[in-house]
């Protein structure tokens, strides 16, 4: 009985930390975003109402897209260049990146859907 809890706990460890996009520290953002797929950022902070309400949507389109598109997050506490590199003045914010360039931003509280339609167009 013990083994099977373990068990289901690690699966269950796992399965959640999958959904979740990858946190990126200021010292690795520009090798994260210079990959060859398109690259999601999302620049947001745990005091921040809106970014909690985004959270789980930006986790719903990553586990649509994931295969496609390369989903991180950057906690805006951490300060760094990319926040006055990329002029982050308002969270949450979204950037997609493709080939190192932003090729397009938003600042809204989009749906899981939206977000996928959004990016979708950058993907081809």
């Amino acid at each position: 009985m013990i083994k099977n809890l373990t068990k289901f706990f690690l699966v269950s460890f796992f399965v959640i930390n999958l959904l979740k996009a990858e946190r990126v520290k200021p010292e690795d953002f520009n090798q994260i975003i210079n990959q060859k797929r398109v690259v999601v950022v999302k620049f947001w902070a745990s005091w921040c109402m809106p970014c909690s309400i985004l959270k789980p949507e930006f986790n719903k389109a990553k586990k649509i897209m994931s295969k496609k598109v390369k989903f991180v997050e950057y906690n805006v506490d951490l300060g760094g260049k990319p926040l006055t590199k990329y002029n982050i003045n308002l969270i949450p914010t979204m950037i997609i990146f493709k080939n190192g360039k932003e090729v397009s931003r938003d600042s809204s509280i989009l749906d899981s859907q939206a977000i996928v339609d959004w990016i979708s167009k950058y993907t081809n």
